[in-house]
């Protein structure tokens, strides 16, 4: 079985390898040290890097918002290796540097990269309970624990709106809504169209979290494209169909 494991992670670095070397114009996919960068939008940017669970790379989304003097971004990717690439392809493709982070969750699919950020002094944006939950999972305390539970942030052309909607995948994850694009950043909160199971759950609060999910549904009517923590964005079909997975009786996909 190790063996197996180690094949596919060396195939899959092979992979990524090859992708960099023919990497295309950011209008595209590109390839970073183990980041994809696909674009959603002009001036937004889907990351996905990937980080090995129980032994399989698992791919987990990330958000880029180009500003006129810098750039934002939603999560982080895995580790601080693939977080430092993207600091450098900011600064070498975007020409600009990387100014602030919102974590949607303190796990390593959305925080794993905090230690790169505070050594640069990259502001790490959160709610005070996810400053709590971070340190309580080990991992250094977000710069700024100062957002409320519903705050709104201007980056250059886009309006982000940062709700605290309740606990479902863990007590204290956020999602973030940007209104021009009617995007919604779910987080591992939202499950994607070909999930059926609901991931790791070991610090979740599954009585709640079906509730929490409507309550985004009611928030955000007019949604228009979901980006999940993993897996292919959607529309707000993936909304319900993460209600449907809470009301089946859980089993491990």
């Amino acid at each position: 079985m190790k063996s197996l494991v180690s094949a596919l992670v060396a195939c899959m670095i092979c992979t990524i390898a090859l992708l960099a070397q023919n990497a295309k114009p950011i209008d595209s996919a590109a390839v970073v040290r183990g980041v994809e960068l696909t674009t959603m939008a002009d001036g937004l940017w889907r990351h996905i890097s990937y980080g090995l669970f129980n032994g399989e790379a698992v791919p987990s989304n990330g958000l880029i918002i180009e500003e006129p003097n810098g750039v934002t971004m939603i999560d982080t990717p895995w580790n601080d290796a693939q977080t430092d690439s993207l600091l450098i392809w900011c600064e070498k493709t975007l020409h600009k540097p990387l100014r602030r982070v919102i974590a949607t969750h303190a796990h390593a699919d959305r925080l794993g990269g905090i230690r790169t950020l505070l050594a640069r002094k990259i502001d790490v944006l959160s709610t005070p309970l996810m400053a709590e939950q971070a340190v309580k999972r080990g991992f250094p305390a977000p710069s700024k624990p100062i957002l409320p539970n519903d705050s709104t942030i201007q980056c250059g052309n886009f309006t982000l709106r940062v709700v605290f909607a309740g606990s479902g995948h863990t007590v204290e994850n956020i999602v973030v809504w940007i209104a021009e694009q009617r995007l919604l950043v779910g987080g591992c909160l939202i499950k994607s169209s070909d999930t059926q199971g609901l991931g790791f759950i070991g610090d979740a609060v599954l009585n709640e979290w079906a509730q929490t999910v409507k309550t985004v549904q009611e928030r955000f009517p007019m949604v228009r494209t979901v980006l999940p923590g993993h897996g292919e964005p959607g529309d707000k079909t993936l909304l319900s169909h993460t209600i449907e997975l809470l009301g089946k009786r859980y089993r491990k996909p």
